[in-house]
């Protein structure tokens, strides 16, 4: 079996929403998922991203963390991540701790990924304005990155009240953070004010191609490629394809290579 992690240049791995028909079994539908997951990893895949969403009926993981956790226990060498966990619908200390615990449990397997909430219903469900979802995920992206660099954050609004809040253990390794943009440049705002990765999603490679990428180097980058003090690091962007069938995702792309190099759409399995 090829073993991820040995090779040099792109890295591949899937992003599994994951789709399904309406009124499917789930538990049928949430074996096959994870006999997805499984091939992949036994195939040398390097990397799966898993999605929430709590509303539609076809998209039907809830905590990508829990399925993550079952997921590891079936794998031995895939990176597994949330694709994502839709930051304003959660308190950011219990994201914190879910994702250090995860760390640990996975021996350095994790990697999270963030996002404003992609459905309509399912932040409607909550509470939350449609409105108010980008600047809650910047603002809570500021308070998780805070928590888990060690430190001790008193903060409040109107989703939750955090009083002198602080992890209990540190992480087992540096794992990977991204965070999720399809057109607008909160995400990239985001990852780049925090020095951390983005993941851009779209409803086809040439949208995300045309949509959230120069969204990035033009809004974010402002020509200079820096932003709050960071550097805009193409080298870290993650392209996904969310639409089925399945199709590859393409990460950790080297810097200043040109986006045809790179974005492949590889079909039906």
């Amino acid at each position: 079996m090829a073993q991820t992690g040995n090779h040099k240049g792109l890295a591949f791995g899937i992003f599994l929403a994951p789709f399904h028909r309406v009124g499917e079994n789930p538990t049928l539908a949430m074996a096959r998922d994870m006999e997805l997951v499984e091939w992949i990893d036994e195939l040398g895949f390097d990397e799966a991203w898993i999605g929430e969403h709590h509303s539609c009926g076809h998209e039907t993981i809830p905590d990508p963390m829990i399925f993550i956790a079952h997921a590891a226990n079936h794998t031995r060498h895939l990176k597994l991540g949330t694709g994502v966990v839709s930051l304003p619908y959660h308190n950011p200390l219990w994201v914190a701790d879910r994702a250090l615990f995860l760390d640990h449990l996975t021996r350095g397997r994790f990697m999270l990924g963030l996002g404003p909430g992609a459905l309509p219903t399912d932040a409607t469900m909550i509470g939350i304005g449609l409105e108010e979802q980008r600047g809650a995920l910047e603002q809570d992206t500021d308070v998780l990155m805070a928590l888990l660099r060690g430190e001790t954050v008193t903060a409040r609004t109107n989703r939750y009240n955090l009083v002198e809040a602080r992890t209990q253990y540190t992480a087992y390794s540096d794992f990977d953070i991204a965070v999720a943009a399809i057109a607008s440049p909160t995400g990239p705002r985001t990852a780049a004010k925090n020095g951390l990765a983005n993941q851009s999603s779209a409803a086809g490679v040439l949208i995300c191609v045309l949509g959230a990428l120069p969204t990035i180097t033009t809004m974010v980058g402002d020509g200079s490629s820096y932003i709050y003090g960071q550097k805009v690091n193409v080298s870290t962007y993650n392209i996904v394809q969310d639409e089925p069938p399945i199709y590859l995702m393409v990460s950790q792309v080297v810097e200043n290579v040109e986006l045809t190099d790179f974005v492949h759409e590889v079909g039906e399995r």
